[in-house]
């Protein structure tokens, strides 16, 4: 099965800090993680955003990658389609979440746990309820909690979402898609992340190419 990975870059590899593509992200001290460093690329094109977020941790081992893109237009035949292409490259099924607004796709050991009402509560204030990586169907938290829809928390090991958001009433459609080894919420033990490493190849630049 190929690695779980965006852009190029898979999680349980580790990136090259004196890259000149790792130099372009902004990076800083991860506010949830210990002994992690959060990197974000932007990258605006004509009237397209890409955002890439990159986590690792002290040994440079990537621990999560993700992009989106916005705005994204397609159609329910190209939504099919992108999820038989991803199923092919991964040689597994997805487990398929879906509603009027989006759908949420995820491969491999990851799980998907719905936030209970007391979580959502606090994304209602524009809170954080800091429980690591979620996902939602509007790829707005606080949004999402607001308007009664479910978010996410990631759960379980290794694997890759994929998450678009339709078009409608004049709101852009957005896509998502992110790679994670460890989906939970205390980066304090990485035994099993540089376990993870040993079986990937050489080293990873930060990748930014389109």
């Amino acid at each position: 099965m190929e690695p779980y990975s965006v852009e190029g870059l898979g999680v349980g590899m580790p990136v090259a800090p004196n890259s000149r593509q790792y130099k372009r992200y902004k990076r800083r001290q991860s506010e949830q993680y210990e002994k992690s460093i959060t990197c974000k690329f932007t990258e605006a094109k004509d009237v397209t955003t890409k955002i890439i977020t990159i986590l690792h941790i002290y040994n440079n081992i990537v621990t999560y990658i993700n992009e989106s893109v916005s705005p994204a237009a397609f159609t329910n035949v190209e939504v099919g389609s992108e999820l038989r292409r991803l199923s092919g490259r991964f040689g597994i099924s997805p487990h398929i979440e879906s509603s009027a607004e989006g759908v949420i796709a995820t491969w491999g050991d990851i799980k998907l746990q719905r936030l209970p009402r007391s979580d959502l509560a606090i994304l209602t204030q524009n809170k954080n309820p800091n429980l690591g990586f979620m996902v939602d169907y509007l790829m707005n938290f606080h949004e999402s909690a607001r308007a009664g829809l479910p978010v996410y928390s990631l759960g379980g090991g290794k694997g890759y979402v994929w998450i678009a958001r339709f078009g409608k009433n004049g709101v852009k459609g957005v896509l998502r898609f992110l790679a994670a080894v460890y989906c939970g919420t205390d980066l304090r033990q990485p035994t099993a992340l540089i376990q993870a490493a040993k079986d990937s190849s050489p080293t990873f630049a930060l990748a930014t190419r389109s």
